[in-house]
């Protein structure tokens, strides 16, 4: 049998494996009250739409997106600019 969370519109909770969680006029709770309410109504899929490109050029896209939004460290960042310094002829 699979458990099925008992939503409390009344005191805005959530009861989900013997514990209450009070969520609150929230978006979170009016979320999760609609879909208590309609369970196994959304089923995920891979492959029902035909893709727009190609796997390949979407994977390097992403690989692309990920270096750019890359975080460097202290140390890498100054190093960095030392390096600029040098071909602006600045250091």
């Amino acid at each position: 049998a699979s458990i099925r969370p008992l939503v409390s519109e009344a005191t805005f909770s959530v009861i989900w494996r013997g514990r209450t969680c009070f969520l609150g006029n929230t978006l979170l709770f009016r979320m999760f009250a609609r879909l208590a309410r309609s369970t196994n109504q959304y089923v995920a899929q891979l492959g029902v739409f035909a893709p727009i490109v190609q796997p390949q050029m979407f994977f390097t896209a992403q690989g692309i997106l990920q270096e750019r939004n890359r975080r460097f460290t202290d140390d890498e960042l100054i190093d960095r600019l030392k390096a600029l310094a040098v071909l602006s002829g600045i250091g």
